[in-house]
């Protein structure tokens, strides 16, 4: 049976734990893929992943990995990265569900 968006939504929301642990977008795109997602380039230098599933009703689930450098001018802070999971169905506003982390530096 296919899979509705919502019910992937769910899946990948509960992946976001395990995302912000391993400070990787890792889990959530690979239970994406297994679902029937595809990666989907983006025009942003800062999106690391952008991957969507579409299910039957054209509803989708996009999750995407960006980060952003939050130093200013005299100011040196380290990189945020977000995993975000947005669930758009039609006619309805979307939802999302997001975590963020500071990689470690290796060593």
């Amino acid at each position: 049976m296919a899979q509705i968006a919502e019910e992937v939504f769910e899946l990948i929301s509960n992946t976001l734990a395990e995302c912000e642990r391993s400070e990787s977008s890792l889990p959530a795109h690979r239970l994406l893929v297994s679902l029937g997602g595809v990666d989907v380039k983006h025009p942003n230098q800062y999106v690391l992943m952008n991957c969507v599933f579409t299910d039957f009703l054209g509803n989708s689930v996009v999750v995407n990995e960006k980060w952003h450098d939050p130093s200013g001018p005299y100011q040196n802070f380290p990189d945020i990265h977000r995993v975000r999971v947005t669930l758009q169905v039609f006619g309805k506003s979307p939802v999302e569900r997001m975590v963020e982390y500071e990689p470690r530096t290796p060593g």
